[in-house]
């Protein structure tokens, strides 16, 4: 007789919002945590961007290898994280999309900052961290900023936490909702609150429209590209003024209606969409 070894396999679980907001919460505290005990075993390792960056991709690790074990023990990696192919323009555009809201987003920081002025330890603080005294300091600022933080936060919120919870929900609620959590994890800073939702919001509707996280990292990517790639070369930092902020932002919805269009049409575009239901 033939036994049915498939029935001996984890049965993955459904994900909540409730859950989905722990995990959340547990990478901030893992955070923290790895951090204070880097900080103890080496003085200024939190004024290090390479220490940071290195806790921060610890901290999202272990927050994505758990969701892993248990919501999805048998299931595939690259689907959970949602590691699918997207179409090259759909690709080119939310590119467009990241550095046409880098300004706004960098306008909006800055105006809301002089009405909530950092104090002179946020200040010390910040200009350590972002130092650029080194070519070593410009490369892990580049590194760190472009690749690895974008990279854990996609991974993360428009990866795993979106793909659990789009599985019998509407997009809009689990655009919404990863958004909550993305703005949450980033520390709730007044300064950068508002611009991080708009983005976050923005990556969102870019990875349900698409299916894929592909197109939400390079989006991300290009988003902090656009402020962190003149500080790595040694420049000033771009101060953006309104006609290009508001060409940016006209940019970016063309970007967007073309987006929305490709992904119509686009028979890889169903198919990953597909695998999200």
């Amino acid at each position: 007789m033939s036994v049915d070894r498939s029935s001996d396999a984890p049965e993955a679980r459904p994900l909540s919002f409730l859950g989905a907001a722990g995990f959340s919460l547990a990478v901030v505290l893992l955070l923290q945590l790895s951090l204070s005990i880097t900080e103890a075993a080496h003085p200024g390792a939190v004024t290090d961007l390479v220490s940071v960056g290195t806790c921060n991709l610890l901290a999202h690790a272990i927050a994505l290898f758990a969701i892993m074990r248990f919501y999805e023990p048998s299931g595939s990696i690259r689907n959970v994280l949602a590691l699918r192919r997207a179409p090259l323009f759909a690709l080119l555009l939310a590119a467009v999309v990241g550095a046409g809201l880098a300004p706004g987003a960098s306008w909006l920081s800055t105006l809301v900052q002089h009405r909530f002025p950092p104090s002179a330890e946020e200040t010390e603080l910040v200009e350590k961290l972002f130092s650029t005294a080194t070519i070593g300091r410009r490369v892990s600022l580049f590194v760190v900023l472009v690749f690895v933080m974008p990279a854990c936060d996609e991974l993360l919120f428009r990866g795993a936490l979106f793909t659990l919870l789009k599985r019998g929900r509407r997009a809009e609620i689990v655009v919404v909702a990863t958004s909550a959590y993305h703005v949450f994890t980033g520390g709730m800073n007044p300064r950068g609150i508002l611009a991080t939702l708009v983005m976050a919001i923005a990556l969102g509707w870019i990875r349900a429209v698409t299916g894929s996280v592909l197109p939400a990292l390079a989006c991300s990517m290009v988003f902090f590209g656009m402020e962190v790639v003149p500080v790595s070369l040694g420049w000033e930092e771009p101060a953006w003024r309104l006609p290009i902020v508001f060409a940016g932002i006209g940019a970016a919805l063309v970007a967007v209606v073309g987006i929305a269009l490709i992904s119509r049409r686009s028979a890889c575009v169903t198919d990953a969409r597909l695998a999200d239901r």
